[in-house]
């Protein structure tokens, strides 16, 4: 489905048919740079920007859904539970957000927190909250969590653009493949629960 389809098939108040000349500019500029694999599609009632040429995206375009049963399991399991309205998920390595997206439509989880550590994909992840209007809902850091706060190389997705979701921290530093970035840990939630935000 193309850019200019999946926004004339949203609701009035959508961002993309409000932006709609904003629609049309952005798929031009993507096949300019010859990233004319990135399509925005409605899968599953979410609005995505996916790159085709990523294993995950590419399943997600080809078969509409990305690990149904696990994620059907994890949201079971929640329900199961009943954390109550004060409920976190954190979604950590969240790529372009698919798990947090899914749980923001659950009344199960009072926070939801969406770590990236990969510009790229982060930029993704953002597009992704922005179009499906769950930039308040969801709260995206563009870190990487871990063992122990600081900061750690991680392998750029663009040096795998086959599977960006395989961006992973990396031992050594290279400069070209690698970056540095923020290391976060769970346990020190004052570094990234939103209350604590500026």
């Amino acid at each position: 489905m193309s850019i200019l389809t999946a926004y004339r098939m949203l609701d009035p108040d959508n961002p993309l048919r409000v932006a709609s000349r904003w629609g049309r500019s952005f798929a031009r500029r993507l096949q300019e740079v010859g990233r004319s694999s990135d399509e925005i599609v409605i899968r599953d009632g979410l609005v995505l920007l996916l790159d085709g040429r990523s294993l995950v995206d590419h399943v997600i375009l080809e078969h509409g859904d990305w690990e149904p049963a696990q994620r059907r399991r994890l949201f079971a399991l929640a329900a199961a539970f009943e954390f109550g309205p004060n409920a976190v998920f954190l979604d950590i390595g969240a790529y372009f957000g698919f798990y947090a997206l899914h749980a923001s439509r659950s009344p199960h989880f009072g926070e939801i927190y969406a770590f990236e550590p990969d510009r790229l994909n982060f930029a993704q992840l953002q597009a992704c909250l922005f179009l499906n209007r769950a930039t308040e809902r969801i709260a995206a850091r563009n870190v990487y969590v871990g063992a122990a706060p600081g900061t750690t190389e991680m392998t750029r997705s663009a040096a795998t653009p086959a599977n960006r979701a395989s961006a992973r921290r990396f031992g050594g530093k290279d400069g070209r493949s690698t970056r540095s970035t923020t290391c976060l840990t769970t346990s020190d939630n004052k570094s990234w629960r939103r209350s604590t935000w500026n």
